[in-house]
């Protein structure tokens, strides 16, 4: 999540008392996760998930001619000069084909079925076709040696459909492993969102307890409290979410948020989205925007902001105290600089967009 300085600025004031200032609390996150190794999984499983690594077409896509529509399938070479007072004649009858057949050897054009004539056996064509009318030649789609995608491109199903087509049938992903330990048992809509997220982000989502993850998240601060195993940040001057605490046992991290949906949420985009970017080693986006009004920000705290984009530029929606339809009506999430008193409309304001959170590859 990227922070903005504010303006107007003011002198630096510490987080309030016991809470850790976010720089710190996000750089104690980063400090232990680095990028998962990668995982090679059929193409079908890819879907949302980054990729490690760049893919280009091995072969021409299609490798074949095919048709491009319904009608006769000719050799352009043999319909050279051809013309209703001068038919070429066929020793047989051309083959009709349909849309996506693959075009009989040496055919390279698809012409109307009303352009031959035929009687007695005999097969005249009175019309030219120049290589490739009405067909797909090889390459067409994506030529041989063509990039696919990027590394850290996210498989999306256009992307999934080329690697099919490509006959390219597994890829390396990087997809980190994230556990839920939701204490009200039925999921909830936290959870839910959680789940969902998660998964946008390309990350497997488990129950805790099924294996080795990378992250562990808990909704109940006080089933850590006193909990003094690893090293841990407890309470961060993250607004909202000051309850939020982060531990580190030597081998994952575990956030313990709030019930409530809004530190879940802060929670989420300040400090769990910075870690699965490195973990699947890609860059969250940054976009520079004008204020469209000014912002209010408590110093010391850090306040993620809730955007809406408009033709003046970030329409502030939430800041510190978010609502359910703040997050509704939000295409880009923000956090407010805790050394200022926030920033008047017109200041530039550094958010990341809630679409296509990564810098492309």
């Amino acid at each position: 999540m990227t922070e903005r300085a504010g303006r107007p600025r003011t002198l630096r004031m510490p987080a309030p008392a016991a809470l850790v200032p976010y720089r710190d609390a996000r750089e104690f996150v980063l400090a232990r996760v680095s990028a998962v190794a990668p995982l090679h999984v059929p193409v079908s499983e890819a879907l949302g998930k980054p990729l490690a690594e760049r893919i280009v077409a091995a072969t021409p896509v299609p490798p074949h001619p095919l048709a491009g529509r319904r009608g006769i399938a000719v050799a352009s070479h043999d319909l050279v000069g051809a013309s209703p007072y001068s038919p070429v004649f066929l020793a047989s009858a051309p083959a009709r084909v349909m849309p996506g057949d693959p075009l009989p050897p040496p055919a390279d054009a698809v012409i109307e079925e009303q352009a031959v004539t035929s009687l007695h056996g005999a097969h005249e064509i009175g019309q030219g076709a120049y290589p490739g009318e009405g067909a797909v030649l090889p390459g067409f789609d994506i030529p041989q040696g063509a990039e696919i995608a990027g590394a850290g491109a996210t498989v999306t199903p256009a992307i999934a459909l080329a690697l099919a087509m490509a006959g390219t049938p597994t890829v390396a992903v990087r997809s980190p492993l994230v556990a839920l330990d939701d204490p009200q048992g039925d999921g909830g809509p936290e959870a839910f969102w959680l789940r969902t997220i998660l998964r946008d982000h390309g990350c497997g989502v488990v129950s805790r307890g099924e294996g080795h993850v990378e992250i562990l998240i808990r909704r109940d601060p006080r089933s850590v409290e006193g909990d003094a195993g690893g090293s841990a940040v407890g309470g961060v001057a993250l607004n909202p979410g000051r309850d939020t605490r982060i531990l580190w046992d030597g081998e994952r991290l575990t956030f313990v948020f709030a019930a409530r949906f809004d530190a879940v949420v802060a929670g989420f985009h300040a400090l769990i989205a910075p870690a699965l970017a490195k973990l699947s080693n890609r860059r969250l986006r940054s976009v520079d925007r004008p204020l469209a009004a000014k912002i209010v920000s408590q110093v010391g705290l850090a306040d993620l902001a809730l955007l809406r984009s408009s033709p003046l530029g970030y329409e502030p929606l939430a800041v510190g105290a978010l609502s359910l339809e703040a997050l509704i009506q939000a295409d880009a999430v923000g956090i407010v600089d805790p050394e200022s008193e926030g920033a008047p409309a017109g200041a530039a304001f550094a958010a990341t967009p809630l679409k296509g959170m990564y810098e492309p590859s």
